[in-house]
């Protein structure tokens, strides 16, 4: 597989977060620069991919009655949702954009699909929007960030360079969403906040509390959408993101402005400030012995809004 490509860019970056959590789990790892390097010079493992994938197999199931992946089951809201609010570039069921036509009265349905790719996505870059059937929770971690990808000659070096070692400690209680039992619906109305407890449970984050109902042909028509788990991490760093230090308010990541990303270029590349990106730290560090893989480009993308109106949604590519 060379690529992942997607008309929208930030289902593009929520697949690859998506599948970075995936690996983690399998791989158990790396948890330390060496075996990132081995595995990256030789392959991951398989058989402990396809191992993982089986046991987990039916929480990855759409539709499932006590496990529906990515949701919570016993949601049944007092107004059901047309599935337009999944996606940015529908905006909201009650907001449209100039260039947007589908009917939210009668807005057809999608796919199962379709589905899959647009919640993981709002799960990664839902900000926070007035009222909630359930209690009130803010932005995902990372929502109105530039994130960074440092891209390989295929999917594997490109997903190998995001994939960072991280302490084995760490990995234990690093849960991503499908291996959680979801929240009660009680738990989520009297609100739900801990703390991100590492890189697999920030890639899959239950920003939103989503159910899917489909129709006799298992398609999208409608769902139920509410807030879901509060963030109690605001500092911790997203090795996605690049930071500048504001002299009031300390780190920050950088954001899109509307003429592009390419005058903070420079805070993509490492220095000895070590605000870059870690993807693109770990990998230089991974191809200083294979120097003929080093990333060929760097994909930037992400979101930029205005408090919880989103002004516009951006993929951004530079030869680093």
């Amino acid at each position: 597989i060379a690529v992942i490509e997607d008309l929208s860019p930030l289902v593009v970056a929520a697949l690859h977060r998506f599948l970075l959590a995936v690996l983690y789990r399998a791989l158990e790892g790396p948890t330390d620069i060496e075996q990132a390097k081995a595995w990256f010079k030789s392959g991951w493992p398989d058989e402990k991919i396809t191992a993982y994938l089986e046991k987990w197999r039916p929480r990855f199931w759409l539709f499932d009655e006590q496990y529906p992946f990515g949701q919570i089951p016993e949601f049944n809201p007092k107004a059901w949702r047309a599935w337009t609010v999944l996606a940015a570039e529908h905006n909201a069921d009650n907001a449209k954009v100039l260039f947007d036509h589908v009917d939210v009265e009668n807005p057809d349905d999608i796919s199962e699909a379709v589905a899959v790719r647009w919640l993981l996505a709002t799960q990664t870059f839902s900000v926070s929007a007035g009222k909630s059937e359930l209690s009130h929770t803010g932005t995902a971690p990372s929502a109105t960030a530039a994130l960074t990808l440092p891209l390989g000659a295929n999917l594997q070096d490109t997903l190998s360079f995001s994939l960072i070692p991280q302490n084995r400690e760490v990995w234990v209680a690093d849960l991503p969403l499908w291996e959680r039992t979801p929240e009660s619906l009680a738990s989520l109305k009297n609100g739900v906040e801990r703390p991100i407890s590492g890189f697999t449970d920030r890639y899959t984050w239950r920003t939103r509390s989503i159910r899917l109902a489909p129709n006799d042909s298992d398609r999208i028509e409608k769902l139920a959408f509410a807030s879901g788990v509060e963030n109690a991490s605001k500092d911790a760093v997203d090795p996605m993101l690049a930071y500048r230090i504001d002299e009031k308010k300390g780190k920050l990541p950088i954001q899109f402005r509307e003429r592009g990303l390419w005058r903070d270029f420079d805070s993509l590349l490492p220095d000895d400030a070590r605000l870059a990106p870690g993807v693109i730290e770990h990998a230089t560090a991974l191809t200083r012995l294979s120097r003929e893989r080093f990333p060929r480009s760097v994909m930037v993308l992400g979101q930029a809004n205005n408090k919880a109106k989103i002004e516009y949604w951006r993929m951004e590519r530079f030869i680093l």
